[in-house]
Formats: C-alpha cells, structure tokens, sequence
C-alpha cells in the first residue's frame, strides 16, 4: 500500500484502503448504472478526483446545471455509443476500419450532432454548460457518407461505388448459372445422391453423394460426412463455373476493401474533430446519469469552500438511498484542525458517520452532488485517509492492534492542514486504559498539525476528552431505551452511553449475570453510566416535544392554506358572476345605443326631444359603470399580489402585461422595479407592477384560422362600452412599438371574438394618434375606426369596429 505522504502528492489519487472503506467504488457503480452506453458507465466506475478546488467547481457546476434541466424536464438526449477508444488508435497508426467500426463512428457523429442541437435550444440559459456540447458540425456530412456506403449489417452497399456495383452484379449472374447447372446434376443423378440440396465446402458449391452410389459421380471430392457415408463432390460440369465464381469474389472482395479504405482515409484527416465528438457524447452519458442519480436521491450541487471544514445538513448516506429502509438524515459537522467523537451503542451510526464525512469530502472533489440540504458546506480536502474496519495481517505478522499502529503513524507524518482522518474505534485492540491514553495523544497529535479527525469510540476517556478541549467536540448516536434499539439520529454536544448491558439484556442474557456485570461496574461507572442514559432519555423527549410542535405548525399551515384556497375560491366566484354581468349589461347597453339613435332619425318633434335626451343620459351614466376606472371594473380587475407575485421573473418566463393587454417574454432580469420584456419582435420596460403569470392573465378564446361569424350584427363605433378587456394603453411608448401593439391587439379581438376595441393613444403631439388612425384605416381586418365619443374618453381614444 501506498504510504499516505507519498500519496499526499499525488492529489487526485485515491488511496486504496480509503475506497475500500468508504465504498467508494459500489457508489461510483450505483451511480453509473444511469448511463445509457458503456463508455459513459466506465468513465464514472474510474472517475477521479479534481487535481484542484477551480476543476471540481466547474465539475459541481456542470451537474447543477444537468440538474436544473432535468428538473425543468429538460434531460439531456440519451444516446449509446459503443467504445470506441481502440477504433480511433487504430486510425491515428494509419490501420482501415471495418464497415462495423465505420457505423459506430457515425452514430457517434450523430449522438454528438443531437447534443449540439440540445445545447443551442438552451445555451441562454445555461451558456457554460452547453459549451461542452457544441461541436464541429461538418462531421454530419461524414456520417452521411458513412450511412451511403455501410449498411445495417455493416457490409459495403452496391451504391459505394460504380465498380463494386458492377462487381456484385458479375457475381450473381455467374453465381445464378452454377445453381441451375448443380440442380441439373442433382435431377440427372439423383439415385447416387444422399440428399436433393447443394453446399458449400472450403468456398466451393457441392453436392451430397452416396459412398455406396451405384454409379461414379465425376468431381473433385471435397469432404465428407461424420459417418463417410456421404462424400461432398464438386461436379465436373460446375468446375469451370466455380473457378469464375471465386474470381468474381475476389473482386467484390477487392472493391469493398477500396472503398473502405477510401472511407477510412476522410475518417483519419477527421481524427481531432471525431475524438471531440466521442468525449461530448461520453461526457452528455455521464453528465445524464449524474444528474439522474441526483434527482432520484434529492441530492444537491455543493462547491468546495476554501477552508478545510464540513458541515452537512440532512445528509444521508448515498448508498443506503437506493434500499427500501427509510434512511435518517442527520446534521454533521468537523471543523479545520478540529476533532469530533462519535460514542454511543454498537450499530447505532457511528461508522456511518464516518463514511458520511468522507463520502461528502470524495464527492464534492469529484464534482458529484451530494445527498443534503440546501446550507451544506464542504471544504477542499487534499487527501482522506481512513482506517475503518479490521484488516490484521497473518502474512505480515500483525494483529489487529499492531496493524492499526503502523497506519495511524503514517496518518501522523501526513498530517497537515487540508487532511481529512477518519478513525473507527482507535487503539481498541489493547488494555483499555493504555489505549485510551495513547487515542488521545494521537488525536491531540493529529489536529495540532491542522488536520481535522474524526474517531468512534467506547472510551469514556475520549468522551472526556470531547467535553473539555476546545478542539474536539462530542457527538451520539441514539438508542431507544422502551423499543431496545439504535434511532441512528446523531447529536452534537453530548456523548453517547454504549448500552451495553441493556442491550444483552433485550437479547437474552440472564438477569444473575447482567447484576453481576453492574456490581463489576462500580459506583462511579454506574453513576456515569446512568447520567449518559438519563441525557439521552432527556435529549429524545426534547426531541418528541420538537417534533409535536412542527406536525402541530404544520397543521395549522395547512388549515390556513385550506382557509386561504377556499376564500380564493369564493373570490373567484364573485369575480366571475361580476364579469358575466357586465358582460350582459355592456351588450344591453349596445343595443340600447342603437335603439336610442333609431329613434331619434325617425322622431323629430319638439315634444320627443326631452324624453330622448332623458334616455340618452340614462344610458350614459349606465354605460359609465362599466367603464375603465368603474366601480364594476374595479370589482372585476385581477389586482397583482405585491406579496405574493404569482410569475417567476426569470429570463425566457412568459407573462401577461396588463397595461397592453398582451402576452410577452422576459428577456432581461429585473432591475429598479422594472423589466425588459418582448411582445413579438417589439422590446420594451414595463413596471413589475404592470405583469403578472399566465396563469393569472384574463382567458382567451381558443384560436382559430379564421375568426367565427358573430351572432349579431356588428355594433357601430358609437354603441361600443369601453372596459379593462378592449383597450389597449400606448402611453409612453414610442410610434413604432406602439403600432406593434396595436397589430397584436386586432388579432387579440379577432381571436377573442370581440367586435370593438379602444386605443388610448392620449392627446400629445399627435403623432401617436395619427399614426394609430392612419394604420386602423388600412388594416384590413377593421371595418370602421372614428375618434371615441365624450362618454368613452374622447379624442384621447380612437375606438374601430372589427368586419365580421
């Protein structure tokens, strides 16, 4: 075995007794079970650590962002490609391929091609992370030459070239006329035959003859049956015609070589751009099954912090993730220089505290997520040395103790700041009270030098020495003294009771031998014993009441939740009822509007003059309920939730702008209140107070390619009731974009069905206003558009009425 000081330079090696002990490798394997060829799977079983803390925070980086995509159900394509590492040695060396070799490399362009595709559609998004898959797209043109010439069972195709075509074509025919000619001898010969067929021996056709036949079949005999009852002849008659066959053959044979080599030679001049192409796809497997695993396990992307230090929240041990036990998550933490004493009963979580330690510090240096919470924080360690587990070597002449000695004095001389140890029950195989002494010399050794320790133990010595040195902290692994087992929950700040008796107690031991053990104990190890004891009878009933206060907090979120949900709900009702009622009042309106001006062409007497403009001010004031600003259009706008946005104000989020009455997509982050959005090809800034979700946005009608025929006739521009719904706002925005606007606000009524629709252009300079009527006269979509009447807003809106 590698000393550890020798292995300390070497930074991105592992040693082998640390895999061994931290199971290293089993979850490297559980991980790459997620690849899909076995390029990837070998890539991950071998994957080693990061020579330095900028490597593996662009690997951790990486498999964040695999992660965010998966998340979204963005994955990354699956594509298996075959190992193809000998195929691209064997080109560099100058060797021809196969047609076989030929075909992997072109799924391999293919797979490479499709992993470029994938990076362009999100490379907004996540820039860095896609950089690793854009590559030389000329290689397609390769592959597509590759599939020209290969076919499925990786044979040369006629199309390769004119002369292998021609080769083929030579070789049936001659092929054809030899089977007439050995069917002819098989007819005419029958009786001396075993068999009515032909074959092949040594690339020759053949017929079975009889080695009793009662007459000389003339051939040249090529074989014979197992029994030597049937002997294979070549006729005399197809002789002449086999020879022209071989020929044939060998020309094929020739041609197909040809091309392959010709194949071989663009491969070869495109051997850089090739070897690119296999790593994106080998990287895309590993970078899939990564995040895959990270998904399953709920594990998350932690970048090395620059002090030597960890601290994890909710770990769980990666390997016990995959099984049906539910795992327990504990808080974990070791400081730089610092030591940590795990104590408590046999198999209650010591040495899985250990490996937890260890497997974060591996994991993180490899640029693997790791299974915790969000706050976790994980150091860069140089190098983990471990000595967990009995490994007493016969051949050496060392025992179990003697062995451990020899490992722990080269942890010693390895020992520095940035040196993760790991110690499960050190100095345990000798007199308990040297072993103890010399434990706490070598922790108090190993940390003075700067490395951070951590040790499991049953020494009361070294839980004392937890308690009182600032450098050493203790921690315990719980036992449930009513069911008379381990909980595997780890406590910071107190040591463990090892339980000792109460568990051979639960497993059966006799209650004479259990009280002679006690009297054994003697009065101050009992009395600490019991202190241990009532300490962590203490700590679960503290930990049962904190327990009883969360589910009790959470069940009055939720009975808030409900409540909030339902007062929604009923919101939502009245919103809806309010928005039909207007709805129906607006179109009496309408008509009452037309009725009204019906009325007046036809009366004209003085005496109808008063009761008209009576009825026209009814109307008026009705139709000012419904107007924008309204006490109804108040009660059914969707007001924004200041505290509570319901849009996520990321780059590419769609959402709805209210003032425009349009969808659009984020295209900038938001700053000072505002946010860039785009609305078609047009960009503008909007308040966020201004946007709100999809979800929240008013609903349309579904689309179609033509717009459906209104059931009434279309009302005129003067009937029309202005409302939140039918305007659109261009205060503010310049000519141009306000023309966009107005294009997606006539296809909006269109879509919706609506027959009218208001432009606020405001009053101004005029330009504005001009160039929304001018646009309105020739759209071909509007069948009149006239300034808005005093009622509805006046020269500040130009109202138009869609054709139907």
């Amino acid at each position: 075995m590698n000393s550890p000081s020798s292995t300390h330079a070497r930074q991105n090696h592992l040693p082998e007794k640390t895999q061994r002990d931290l199971e290293w490798g089993p979850l490297l394997k559980n991980i790459a079970r997620g690849c899909a060829g076995e390029p990837g799977r070998r890539r991950i079983e071998s994957l080693a650590l990061a020579n330095s803390p900028s490597e593996a925070t662009r690997r951790v980086r990486l498999a964040r962002s695999a992660l965010a995509l998966l998340v979204e159900d963005l994955a990354l394509p699956t594509i298996s490609i075959s190992p193809l590492e000998l195929t691209l040695d064997e080109l560099a060396v100058g060797r021809s391929l196969l047609g076989e070799q030929l075909r992997e490399l072109a799924t391999t362009i293919r797979g490479a091609s499709k992993f470029a595709s994938y990076a362009r559609t999100h490379q907004a998004v996540h820039p860095t992370f896609c950089e690793e898959f854009l590559f030389d797209t000329t290689l397609n043109e390769l592959a597509k030459e590759i599939a020209h010439c290969i076919g499925d069972d990786n044979e040369v195709l006629d199309r390769a070239s004119d002369e292998l075509g021609r080769a083929r074509q030579a070789f049936s025919e001659v092929r054809r006329d030899l089977i007439v000619r050995l069917k002819r001898v098989l007819n005419k010969q029958g009786e001396a035959m075993s068999g009515d067929f032909y074959t092949e021996r040594d690339g020759r056709y053949v017929v079975p003859v009889r080695a009793d036949a009662p007459f000389r079949v003339e051939g040249i005999i090529l074989g014979s049956s197992g029994s030597g009852q049937t002997l294979y002849v070549e006729p005399k008659e197809t002789t002449a015609l086999g020879n022209r066959l071989r020929v044939e053959a060998a020309n094929v044979e020739r041609e197909c070589a040809r091309v392959l080599t010709r194949l071989s030679s663009l491969v070869k001049s495109q051997l850089p751009a090739l070897r690119e192409a296999f790593e994106t796809c080998v990287r895309g497997d590993v970078l899939g099954a990564i995040s895959g695993w990270a998904m399953r396990t709920e594990s998350i992307a932690v970048e090395a912090s620059d002090s030597a230090t960890l601290n994890l929240e909710k770990f769980r041990h990666p390997l016990l993730l995959d099984g049906e036990t539910a795992v327990v998550a504990n808080d974990l933490r070791l400081g730089e220089g610092a030591g940590v004493v795990f104590s408590g009963p046999n198999a209650g979580g010591k040495t899985v505290s250990l490996k937890c330690l260890g497997l974060a510090a591996l994991m993180v240096r490899a640029g693997l997520p790791i299974p915790a919470g969000p706050g976790s924080v994980v150091g860069w360690f140089e190098i983990v040395l471990t000595d967990i587990g009995d490994e007493q070597s016969i051949e050496r002449s060392l025992s179990t103790f003697s062995a451990q000695v020899v490992r722990i004095s080269e942890f010693i001389a390895a020992s520095q700041q940035g040196v993760l140890i790991l110690l499960d029950e050190l100095a345990g195989g000798t007199d308990p009270t040297e072993g103890a002494s010399l434990a706490i010399a070598i922790l108090e050794e190993l940390t003075a030098r700067g490395a951070s320790v951590a040790v499991t133990t049953h020494y009361d010595q070294l839980k004392q020495l937890g308690a009182r040195s600032p450098r050493f902290e203790n921690a315990s692994v719980g036992f449930d003294s009513v069911e008379m087992q381990p909980t595997y929950e780890v406590t910071f700040g107190v040591p463990g009771a090892s339980s000792a008796l109460m568990v051979a107690s639960h497993y059966g031991i006799e209650r004479e031998i259990l009280d002679r053990a006690e009297t054994l104990l003697g009065e101050e190890n009992r009395a600490q014993r019991q202190l241990l004891q009532q300490l962590e009878s203490e700590r679960q009933r503290a930990q049962q009441s904190r327990l009883d206060t969360e589910t009790e907090a959470t069940q009055q979120r939720e009975a808030s939740d409900r409540l909030r949900s339902q007062e929604q709900v009923a919101h939502d009702l009245a919103q809806s009822t309010l928005r039909r009622d207007s709805t129906a009042l607006g179109a009496e309106l309408q008509a009452a509007r037309r009725q009204l001006r019906d009325a007046q062409e036809k009366i004209r007497t003085a005496e109808n003059d008063s009761e008209i403009r009576v009825a026209t001010q009814l109307i008026e004031q009705a139709s000012g309920k419904l107007a924008i600003g309204s006490s109804v259009e108040k009660a059914t706008r969707v007001e924004p939730q200041a505290k509570q946005p319901n849009v996520s104000l990321v780059v590419g989020a769609q959402v709805y702008v209210e003032r425009i009455g349009a969808k659009a997509k984020i295209i900038e982050a938001a700053r000072r209140g505002t946010v860039k959005i785009a609305v078609g090809s047009m960009t503008m800034k909007v308040k966020l107070s201004e946007i709100r979700g999809l979800q929240g946005a008013p609903p349309a009608a579904a689309k179609t390619s033509a717009r459906k025929p209104s059931k009434r006739l279309a009302a005129s521009a003067q009937d029309s009731v202005r409302t939140e719904r039918n305007t659109v706002d261009l205060r503010g925005i310049r000519v141009e974009a306000g023309l966009t606007l107005v294009e997606e606000f006539v296809d909006r009524m269109l879509t919706e069905g609506e027959d009218a629709g208001f432009v606020l252009h405001g009053h101004g300079t005029g330009a504005m206003r001009d160039a929304v009527r001018e646009y309105l006269a020739t759209c071909a979509y509007v069948a009149s558009s006239i300034p808005a009447d005093k009622a509805s807003g006046g020269d500040a809106f130009t109202v138009f009425t869609l054709k139907s």
